[in-house]
């Protein structure tokens, strides 16, 4: 059975554009070449990830001499296809040593998410190889470790509900909430529970409950009660979310995207270690939520409180490291960072973070937001005067 060959130039820079053509198109050796030396952890990569979906020849080949090398590669097959979609200069080198031959001439487009022939001006193949989060981050040599939160189950209805019920609540004073949140916290940190949603308290630690003015607002919802020195949670799981505030909100997320179908694949509180070959030095980092539709992946940070600069960059730099073309970076408030905050707001901007903030929570377009977001359609809110 006859092969079918591709040829394009390997870009570390950009490790999507360059595997995605090759594990797009039905073909069962690749060559990538490059210019300059490349440490080979970034071959293993994109080796790792190829490797994964298909089983394919892969040969990783550093071009010394432009013409001559290139054209030997050529002359393996006269139907090689030739994928020029890189923006490096050997891609230019590339196009001309084919510009007047009979091989196909294909490139990746980013914007329509389609690899086009060159040629015929046509859509060589419309549909894209789908990629997972994980392969994204490995492509950049991040391997996602953990999970720092464990994420609902969006089969158990009840506690999904509750969670949702309890941030729409709390919406409009969110804050507030937190504040409660965290009461509950430390009082109950060093509590013993048999159940691990029942707890036996003072009378001062009680009065501190039910005298907060939002217990009233949460027992209504089911999220707690007091029953004489009884503080009984809805349940063990929900108990476990008292212990780190942001995880109301980290969760809320994930069911609204889970329960929208809008995404491949929702992954909440990754723990990704990007340390290289060597694992003995450590270095990692924790993304709230990474979201991914059509092997666009939306890096984002949630914040229960107030949203700083630093927030900012700490999420556009994750992107930056481990996304590519297609991905962005979110910074997902219950503030309304607009309003409250126009500087950082701007940063936002200037950044080209995406912002979903309260506004999208109160008009429910939580889901909706991040779509825009992934199809490249999201829109900044206008400014005040």
């Amino acid at each position: 059975m006859a092969t079918s060959k591709l040829i394009t130039v390997f870009d570390k820079e950009d490790s999507f554009s360059s595997v995605i053509t090759a594990l797009s198109l039905d073909v069962d050796e690749v060559w990538f070449i490059y210019h300059h030396l490349i440490d080979e952890s970034y071959f293993s990569y994109a080796s790792k990830v190829i490797f994964r979906h298909k089983k394919v020849v892969l040969h990783f080949t550093q071009i010394l001499d432009d013409q001559k090398d290139i054209d030997d590669i050529l002359k393996k097959d006269e139907t090689m296809i030739v994928d020029v979609g890189g923006e490096k200069y050997l891609s230019l080198v590339l196009f001309d040593r084919v510009l007047h031959s009979k091989h196909p001439v294909v490139y990746y487009d980013s914007e329509e998410n389609v690899i086009k022939s060159y040629r015929e001006h046509m859509i060589f193949k419309e549909k894209i190889y789908p990629l997972s989060i994980e392969d994204i981050v490995n492509l950049k040599g991040g391997e996602i470790t953990s999970h720092m939160h464990k994420a609902a189950d969006i089969g158990d209805k009840e506690t999904v509900s509750l969670i949702e019920r309890v941030v729409d609540a709390s919406i409009d004073s969110y804050p507030r909430f937190i504040n409660f949140v965290q009461k509950i916290n430390t009082i109950i940190t060093h509590k013993s529970s048999r159940d691990g949603k029942t707890f036996y308290l003072k009378d001062e630690e009680i009065d501190k409950i039910v005298k907060d003015e939002s217990y009233r607002i949460y027992e209504k919802e089911g999220l707690l009660k007091v029953e004489e020195n009884r503080l009984t949670l809805y349940s063990h799981k929900v108990a476990k979310l008292f212990s780190v505030s942001g995880a109301f909100l980290e969760n809320y997320l994930y069911i609204k995207l889970k329960k929208s179908g809008y995404f491949d694949d929702v992954m909440m509180s990754c723990v990704i270690d990007f340390s290289g070959q060597s694992r003995r030095y450590p270095v990692i980092c924790e993304i709230d939520c990474l979201v991914i539709r059509d092997n666009h992946v939306l890096f984002t940070s949630c914040k229960s409180n107030k949203v700083a600069a630093d927030d900012l960059n700490e999420i556009k730099v994750h992107n930056v490291i481990f996304g590519n073309t297609l991905s962005s970076p979110v910074m997902c408030t219950l503030e309304d960072l607009d309003q409250k905050s126009p500087s950082v707001y701007s940063k936002a901007r200037e950044l080209e973070v995406a912002v979903i903030d309260r506004s999208s929570f109160q008009r429910n377009r939580v889901a909706k937001d991040f779509l825009s977001v992934a199809e490249k359609t999201y829109n900044y809110e206008k400014m005040p005067d």
